[in-house]
C-alpha cells in the first residue's frame, strides 16, 4: 500500500481549539433541558419534496444535565477547551474524563449537523 506524500504532512486539528455554533433551533423543556429540533431528512431532494407534507418534519433530542449544560454554553466565542474547562468546574469528578467525553460528544452533534466547528481565530 502506498501513502500520499500530503497525509503525513498534515498537521492533525486540535478540537479544543475550535469554536462550536449551534446549527439547528431549539427550545427548552418543562424539565429546563434543551430539546434539539433536528430535521429529518438533510438530502435536498427530500427537504424539497417529502418534508413540506410531514407533519412534524423535525426529530426532537432531549439533551441531559450535562448535554444541556454545554448547550448553554455554546454562545460562538467559547472554544471546545474553555466549554470544557467550565463543565469541570459545575460537575468535577462526575465527568471525568472531561475532555474526551466533550470531544466524543461535539462530534456527534457535529456529525448530526447540529453544530458547526470554526477555527479559534488567534
Amino acid at each position: 500500500m502506498r501513502r500520499n506524500k500530503d497525509s503525513k504532512n498534515k498537521k492533525q486539528e486540535n478540537l479544543l481549539e475550535f469554536i462550536p455554533r449551534h446549527s439547528v433551533d431549539w427550545e427548552k423543556n418543562d424539565d429546563n433541558r434543551i430539546v434539539l429540533l433536528v430535521p429529518k431528512f438533510q438530502n435536498p431532494f427530500l427537504v424539497k419534496h417529502v418534508l413540506p407534507r410531514l407533519k412534524n418534519p423535525n426529530m426532537r433530542v432531549t439533551l441531559d444535565e450535562f448535554g444541556t449544560f454545554v448547550w448553554k454554553n455554546i454562545d460562538g466565542e467559547k472554544s471546545v477547551h474553555q466549554i470544557g474547562a467550565a463543565l469541570h468546574d459545575h460537575f468535577g469528578e462526575n465527568v471525568e474524563p472531561v475532555f474526551e467525553r466533550l470531544g466524543m460528544y461535539i462530534r456527534q452533534l457535529v456529525s448530526m449537523h447540529c453544530l458547526v466547528l470554526f477555527k479559534e481565530n488567534r
